[in-house]
């Protein structure tokens, strides 16, 4: 496999292929983290918000658009990429 990729591709096809695999525990992670984290998050969130007087629906939709916001921000598999600088990259 890697082999392919290096006639393909060269050393920076390689090098993209060991980062993406590198990236894998790091997806787990994240997922684990919003599974057990994001529940809690969105619950409060829409609590509060309901509390404040918005509608149950709308409550929900604009807790979860926050809660979507704050996890691809947060989260370090991310598709934010571009933030990293040259030397994480």
């Amino acid at each position: 496999d890697i082999a392919l990729i290096a006639k393909q591709s060269g050393i920076q096809g390689v090098i993209a292929k060991i980062l993406e695999a590198g990236f894998l525990p790091t997806k787990f992670a994240d997922s684990l983290a919003i599974a057990t984290g994001g529940a809690t998050f969105y619950r409060t969130k829409v609590n509060a918000l309901i509390k404040s007087g918005m509608s149950k629906a709308k409550a929900e939709a604009q807790a979860m658009q926050e809660f979507t916001s704050v996890a691809e921000i947060s989260q370090q598999s991310s598709k934010f990429l571009h933030c990293l600088s040259n030397i994480q990259e």
